[in-house]
């Protein structure tokens, strides 16, 4: 597990075990697939509220994944489902992803949401907190249960009873029965991402970023 006491060398070391070798799965041609994914890139980045870019730009990860359409498409909605229109509020959403991209060394998935963090609102404290974990100052009480929520499930696979009555004091029934879903749906992308050593893009600094 990271905190804030790991090392730049540790984290680099990490990042290079993951994504210092090629992808394990080939992408397909690009022009293969191409008006799919600019389709499927064009949704993701609408979900979180981001312009569309250029398609040059356009990741592997889409040209990969849509070796599975029907796969990925399904994957695609339950992330929708959890972000674009979901009941835990973008702030909340963003602390636990991040720290299930951290608590699972997973590159790419982190990397990707201290950009959107930032996007949404948090600031590099923000960031610097969600590495040291639930112990760090600053956290309100309900931060602080949701990144002991993540923390109990990797561990135990269980949120204890004291954290969720912390999180049972803030969050509607609706918002409690996302929370653990959301946390088990970006574990599974952390899972993906880190087995097929999805290559960073140019501006995703991984387990470096701050």
């Amino acid at each position: 597990m990271f905190d804030h006491t790991t090392s730049e060398d540790e984290l680099k070391r990490r990042q290079e075990l993951i994504v210092g070798s090629p992808q394990r799965i080939e992408a397909l041609p690009r022009e293969a697939v191409l008006e799919d994914a600019i389709a499927s890139w064009t949704a993701m980045r609408a979900n979180y509220n981001l312009p569309p870019g250029p398609i040059e730009d356009l990741p592997e990860i889409f040209f990969t994944m849509l070796r599975r359409p029907a796969l990925w498409d399904a994957m695609s909605k339950m992330t929708f489902a959890l972000t674009g229109s979901a009941a835990i509020g973008v702030r909340e959403r963003e602390l636990l992803i991040l720290r299930v991209g951290w608590r699972n060394g997973a590159p790419y998935e982190f990397g990707e949401h201290v950009k959107k963090s930032y996007a949404a609102g948090l600031t590099a404290e923000d960031i610097a907190r969600v590495k040291e974990g639930p112990g760090a100052d600053g956290w309100t009480e309900l931060e602080r249960a949701l990144i002991l929520a993540v923390d109990e499930l990797k561990d135990e696979v269980m949120i204890s009873d004291a954290t969720w009555s912390t999180l049972s004091a803030h969050l509607t029934q609706e918002q409690l029965l996302e929370l653990p879903i959301l946390i088990g749906q970006f574990t599974m992308v952390s899972y993906f991402q880190n087995a097929l050593r999805m290559p960073l893009i140019a501006d995703n600094k991984g387990l470096l970023a701050c």
